[in-house]
This record gives C-alpha cells, sequence and structure tokens, in this order.
C-alpha cells in the first residue's frame, strides 16, 4: 500500500505531536532512574526508539516538504517567464525581476540579450556535452547524434569522439554559495535546483574558464550530489585550485603571547622584549579518487540524454562525495585526506565505555576554548542521538531542544548539530562519538577540473558504455602540531 504524502500543515501538527510524546519518554525515564529503578522496564525503550524514530522522519519530511513549496514558487516563476518570451516576444526592461529571482535585470547589469545570449551558449554546451555522451551509443542507434547536435560541435570546435573530457568544478565562491543551498535540499530539490535556472545568480551570466563545452545544470548537479551524503562536507571549509601542485596554509599561534606595561619610573630604560608569535605551515596535496566505472545501457533513444545526463552526475557526485566524505572523517592522511576523528584531539573521555552522561557533553563542550564556542557545533552518526536525547542538565531541563520553527535546526545544549553517517554509530569502549567545535577550521582542497572517462568498448558484451568519473582532493584540520591549540575537539568512549 503506498504511504500518503502529508501535507505541511499535517507534518508541522505531527512534530507538535511527536515531540510530546518523545519528551514524556525522555521525562519518565529520568525520573526512573532519580528514583532507582530500571530505566527501560519492559517495552518502553523500544517504544522510545519507535517515536524517536518517528520524529526523525517527519522532520526530514517537514524540511523536503518546506524546501518543495518553496521551490515549486521559484519553477512557476520561471515557467511563467519562459511562457511568456515565447509568447510575446517581450524584451524586459532593466527593473523587469530575473526568472525565479528577486534580483532585476538591472541588478545583474544585463538586459534581454545578456540572458538570451546566455540562454543560446549553455544549450549550445548542452548538445555538445550529449553528442560526447551519446557516441557510444550510435552502433545501436545512428541517429542518436542528430543534425542540431552535430552543428552544436562544430560550432563549439568539440571532438565529441575523443575519449575523456575536463569538467570544471565550481570556484570557492560558487561552491559556498551552492553549499548554503544544498544544506537540507532533497535529491529531487537539488536536481531542480540544478536545472531551473538558480545558477545564474552564481555565474553572472558568465561561463567558467575552460567550462565551454559543459552545461552548467550539470556541473551544479555534480556538485549538489557531492554535497547529498551527511551534513559534514556542508560545513567544512572548501578551496578550489587551479593546479594540483601543493597548497600551502600559514598558521600562526600567538596565544602564549600578551601584552605589558610600561613601567612610569623607568620610561627611558626600559627594555621592551620582542616575543615572536609562533608561525606554521600545512600543506594540502592532490590525492587522486575515482568514481568507479558507471554503466549505462546502448540502447538509449535521443530523448533518454537529457535523464542520463542528470543522472550520470547525480550518481558520479554522490559516489565522489560518499568517499570524500568518509575520508575526511575517518582516512588515515596516506594517499587521501586526513579524517577529522584521527586529526582532532581528544577533548573528553567518557566515564563510562557505554555510556554518554551530562558530565560527559559538559567536558567535552568546555574542552574547547571560549573564542570558538559561538561558532561550534556537534557532529556524530545519527544513532548517537538516541543517547543525547536522554540527558537533562542540572535543573532538569533536557539537553536536546526541538525546535519551533520551520528550517531552523533542533539543538543540543543550545548548539546545533549535524549528522555523519561515517562516524562510529555504537557506543561502546574507545569508540570516538562526537566531535565538537568549529567545523569550518577542517579545511578541503579540490583541484578545478573532474576527468570523465568513457569507454566505448569495455562493456560492449553487455551493450554498455562505462563512464569513470576522476577527481583531486585533499583534506585535514588546520593542526600543524600535536600539542597546538585546535577549534574542534573529539569526545572518545572509556577504554
Amino acid at each position: 500500500m503506498t504511504k500518503k504524502t502529508l501535507s505541511l500543515e499535517e507534518l508541522r501538527t505531527n512534530k507538535k505531536k511527536l515531540g510530546a510524546e518523545l519528551r514524556k519518554h525522555i521525562t519518565d525515564y529520568n525520573e526512573r532512574r532519580k528514583d532507582g529503578k530500571e530505566g527501560w522496564p519492559e517495552e518502553t525503550r523500544g517504544a522510545y526508539e519507535a517515536v524517536s524514530q518517528q520524529y526523525d522522519e517527519n522532520e526530514k519530511a517537514l524540511i523536503e516538504a518546506s524546501n518543495d513549496d518553496e521551490m515549486a514558487t521559484r519553477m512557476e516563476s520561471l515557467r511563467e517567464d519562459e511562457e511568456t518570451s515565447r509568447r510575446t516576444g517581450n524584451r524586459p526592461g532593466l527593473d523587469d525581476k530575473l526568472p525565479g529571482e528577486e534580483r532585476s535585470y538591472g541588478d545583474a547589469g544585463l538586459d534581454r540579450d545578456g540572458a538570451s545570449e546566455y540562454a543560446k551558449r549553455q544549450n549550445d554546451k548542452r548538445l555538445a556535452f550529449r553528442s560526447w555522451l551519446a557516441v557510444g551509443m550510435i552502433s545501436q542507434n545512428p541517429k542518436i547524434l542528430n543534425d542540431e547536435m552535430r552543428a552544436a560541435c562544430q560550432r563549439n570546435k568539440f571532438d565529441p569522439m575523443q575519449a575523456n573530457i575536463e569538467i570544471p568544478l565550481l570556484s570557492t565562491e560558487q561552491h559556498r554559495a551552492v553549499q548554503l543551498e544544498a544544506y537540507s535540499m532533497t535529491r529531487a530539490q537539488r536536481q531542480a535546483f540544478a536545472h531551473n535556472g538558480e545558477m545564474r545568480a552564481l555565474s553572472k551570466y558568465t561561463s567558467a574558464a575552460g567550462a565551454e563545452l559543459v552545461p552548467q545544470s550539470f556541473v551544479t548537479m555534480l556538485e549538489m550530489a557531492m554535497l547529498a551524503h551527511g551534513d559534514f562536507l556542508n560545513y567544512v571549509d572548501t578551496l578550489t585550485t587551479q593546479n594540483g601542485e601543493a597548497t600551502h596554509w600559514p598558521i600562526v599561534d600567538d596565544t602564549a603571547n600578551e601584552g605589558a606595561w610600561v613601567a612610569v619610573e623607568s620610561e627611558d630604560t626600559q627594555v621592551i622584549g620582542e616575543p615572536n608569535p609562533t608561525f606554521a605551515r600545512l600543506s594540502w596535496d592532490a590525492h587522486e579518487l575515482h568514481s568507479k566505472w558507471i554503466k549505462v545501457p546502448m540502447a538509449l533513444d535521443e530523448d533518454s540524454l537529457f535523464n542520463m545526463e542528470m543522472i550520470l552526475a547525480m550518481v558520479m557526485g554522490e559516489r565522489l562525495g560518499r568517499s570524500i566524505n568518509r575520508s575526511a572523517t575517518t582516512g588515515n592522511g596516506t594517499k587521501q585526506c586526513k579524517g577529522i576523528t584521527l586529526d582532532a584531539p581528544t577533548g573528553h573521555t567518557t566515564a563510562a565505555q557505554t555510556a554518554i552522561a551530562l558530565d560527559d557533553i559538559i567536558g567535552l563542550e568546555h574542552s574547547v576554548d571560549p573564542a570558538y564556542r559561538d561558532e561550534s557545533q556537534y557532529m556524530f552518526h545519527d544513532n548517537i542521538l538516541k543517547y543525547l536525547r536522554l540527558l537533562k542538565d542540572l535543573e532538569g531541563r533536557q539537553l536536546w531542544q526541538q525546535s519551533m520553527r520551520d528550517g531552523q535546526p533542533d539543538k543540543l545544549n543550545n548548539k546545533p548539530y549535524a549528522y555523519n553517517q561515517h562516524m562510529a554509530n555504537t557506543v561502546a569502549a574507545t569508540e570516538i562519538t562526537a566531535i565538537f567545535g568549529r567545523l569550518s577550521d577542517y579545511k578541503l582542497r579540490r583541484v578545478k577540473n573532474v576527468r570523465v572517462v568513457r569507454a566505448n568498448e569495455r562493456f560492449v558484451e553487455k551493450l554498455q558504455i562505462g563512464f569513470l568519473g576522476y577527481i583531486r582532493v585533499d583534506g585535514k584540520l588546520m593542526r600543524p602540531t600535536a600539542d597546538a591549540q585546535t577549534a574542534v575537539k573529539k569526545m572518545v568512549q572509556k577504554t
């Protein structure tokens, strides 16, 4: 039986109801513990976990529905603008709104000619790129390369027979904008974002250098897909560089030095000390990662090429993003990223092997310098939240706080939290169960181009063509030495 899709209002009502049930379970648990009784008698643990799961599922659905509502409004605006343009051929004035945006053509420094020229360039790129995708299918469908696609290749002086192409990633600034948009989007919303013209606000109608043969929608979908797996990659500081040479980042630590008072009676003779701040330098390499082969049936028709373009971007991006997230979380730093769980110093060790208490959360939080705490948040596996929801502060208030507003995150001890499904999913001895700190202190470096290879013959016996994506990345926490101060700490379960 198909599960009923709830409306936005129904999801909001459910959130209040499930939140109340969840708080009651947590209160009852703590009352039983306070009276020295078993915290989870009979079936109460199962009931708590069931409500906890329902709450999380409802929260995800609520975020999706809220974003769907906003996305539908933007898409309708785009459709209306395009329909008006086709029907009347009107050229809007400088005060008219850009499709799907609050900015006007004048705000963007554009007129209708600029918008039209941008659309033509994007269409040419799309046709040339689809020609490259379709070359391996000619044996099964000789007509798949139509005249329009061939003409686009000629205009771009592009040979679709070449075995690989370079796809330029977004610039550092553009990627940060996409990080903000991608947070909490669903798969369908990311696809709509990539294809509905939103990227015009980022690109300002100019194509990135070297991007002449790849449509902006493919690049954006690839970027969106790489951000899809967990919250961590939405918070790290990502730098896109032009080449694969080592990238250096200077770090200064002057926390041990202070100013000095001038002694009035010895102003002429006082020697002013010259303590030097400690400078260090971290280097980021360019480790190569590939997506593994993505196999596509040769027997596709021309109408399927658009879907193939988007699916290839999603699958390739998700595979690369999943691997980058795992490496940035637990990698050993040898020919891959150095994971934050390895690089972050231990801020607190729990008192028990298989439990997390209030004192443990307070200990972890206060292991991070107060100067960094306002920008800090927790990060843990989704399963760990079930333990943390049970905790109360010294006044009997739950550490976990349910958000009452759409789009605002739930919090733990007044701090936001992020999920990372590559962290430990059980509370057991020696496990790293939580990270706390300024997650943007983890720096991820990427080389500008993703190389995509097409294999026409490798899987021909199965009537498939293969695509393989390569990206070069490195990542590490801003921590030059083992004893250096850092804005990120980890919590480790007792040995």
